[in-house]
Order: structure tokens, then C-alpha cells, then sequence
């Protein structure tokens, strides 16, 4: 994401990540993000959850932690569990195409419709705005979107 973005954490939080604070990452995957993060900030504590448990299992820094959980709970738990003041960011990738790449295309495709098989929200990160919103104690809602792009066009970012 830093390469995509330019920058590893959006929320103005830096600070308490140096000095120590709790994250929680919901949708962790593999946890490459959390792995970055507990090994750079190592005086706060991290957690990942997911449904299906494919982060690492046995090497993992010290300051981090997986738990496995069902996603119909999250949006009121992750408002529940924010201290006041505090932020939830989400991040991650949109399911459309840019451009007409048709091998992209079709592994793409293979990769969602697996999701789907497996009975994973493939577009539950587009809702979460709208379900945040919903909820009480909930200041303002931000969205940033940007075009990842694959391909030829692709540039080194530098």
C-alpha cells in the first residue's frame, strides 16, 4: 500500500504508534500490512482479524496477534472498541477493471469468483461507509479512492 499510496497509515496517529497504542486490522488476509507496522512501531500492540486464517501462524513478531471472526458483528464492534477521539481506517483494493487487459482480466475473475465460492463479501469494503455512518458515536465518514494500476502503463514510482 506505502508504494500505492505514498504513505503506510492515513489517520494522523503516527505519534501514538511511536509511543504505543492498539490497532486493530480487520480483513488482515495475510497481514502484510500488520507485519510492517508491529516490526516499525514495536511499543504498540497489534491485531488482525479475518475470516479464514491465512496469516502467519508461528512466526510473527511479539506485538502481534490473529484472531479468526465472523464479519456480520464488525461495524458496531469497531466502534464499540475505539476510544473516543480515535480512528478507523479502511483500506483496500476495488473490485473494477481500468483498461481492457484481458489475462489480468480473467485471473481476476478466477480470484473473485473463489470468493464468491467461499461465501466471502467481495464488495463489503464499498458498504462500510454507509454502515459506519449508521452507527451511533460515529463522527465523519472519509473516503479516498484511488486506480491501481497493472500492466504495461505501470510506472516506477519513485
Amino acid at each position: 500500500m506505502e508504494y500505492i499510496y505514498f504513505k503506510v497509515i492515513f489517520s494522523p496517529v503516527e505519534d501514538k504508534l511511536i509511543q504505543g497504542c492498539k490497532v486493530l486490522d480487520i480483513g488482515c488476509g495475510a497481514a502484510t500490512w500488520l507485519l510492517d507496522l508491529s516490526n516499525k512501531y514495536e511499543n504498540s500492540y497489534f491485531y488482525g482479524v479475518d475470516i479464514k486464517p491465512i496469516y502467519p501462524q508461528v512466526i510473527k513478531p511479539h506485538n502481534l496477534e490473529f484472531i479468526e471472526a465472523d464479519w456480520d458483528f464488525i461495524p458496531s464492534e469497531l466502534v464499540r472498541v475505539t476510544k473516543p477521539g480515535g480512528c478507523i481506517e479502511v483500506a483496500g483494493r476495488r473490485n473494477d477493471y481500468v483498461g481492457d487487459g484481458s489475462i489480468f482480466r480473467k485471473l481476476t475473475d478466477a480470484i473473485w469468483s473463489t470468493y464468491l465460492i467461499q461465501n466471502i463479501d467481495v464488495k463489503l469494503a464499498y458498504n462500510l461507509d454507509s454502515k459506519f455512518e449508521l452507527q451511533p458515536n460515529v463522527g465523519e465518514v472519509h473516503r479516498i479512492e484511488k486506480d491501481f494500476i497493472l500492466g504495461p502503463m505501470v510506472v516506477k514510482l519513485v
